[in-house]
């Protein structure tokens, strides 16, 4: 066994608890189970109704705020349950009754309208397809397309090793 624990760099006792778990279970024992980890300090019933509470709102459950946060479920807690927990404790509690911690902001005061965005977007469309017919009216119909400047005719030419004669 000394020898299958130094191979593996485990403790001998480690191999022990194998060789057991083989012994009594087969190899469907070795895998490790299910482990829930510690109990919550609120019962499925507490939960259920620290959800209700939650759906009800801050106000009807003597809070002066238009929506919850972390700090008033906490106090909540506190006062209804006798329970003390964390903020980031109470934030996997509210995650496990399905609600999502989100920080309110204020609206941006600068945005634009939706009918304003919609106009925009318009003129956006139209600009490209003005843009894309110039382009094509560009290239057909000239084969000569030259820069304006002497040195950038240089700078093209010696690019697209192109000479001129």
């Amino acid at each position: 066994m000394g020898q299958i624990a130094d191979e593996l760099h485990v403790p001998i006792g480690t191999v022990h608890a194998w060789l057991r778990r083989l012994l009594d279970g087969g190899l469907k024992r070795l895998h490790d189970g299910h482990r829930s980890g510690r109990p919550s300090r609120l019962s499925g019933e507490k939960l259920k109704a620290l959800r209700q509470d939650l759906i009800r709102g801050p106000k009807a459950n003597g809070f002066d705020a238009p929506f919850w946060t972390t700090r008033m479920v906490l106090e909540h807690v506190r006062r209804k349950y006798n329970k003390e927990y964390r903020a980031r404790g109470m934030r996997n509690v509210l995650r496990k009754v399905g609600f999502s911690s989100k920080k309110p902001r204020p609206a941006n005061a600068k945005r634009a309208s939706k009918e304003e965005i919609e106009s925009f977007k318009k003129c956006k469309e139209t600009r490209q397809k003005v843009h894309q017919e110039g382009i094509q009216g560009l290239h057909s119909g000239r084969d000569d397309v030259r820069p304006h400047h002497a040195h950038s005719a240089e700078r093209m030419d010696g690019i697209q090793g192109v000479r001129r004669s």
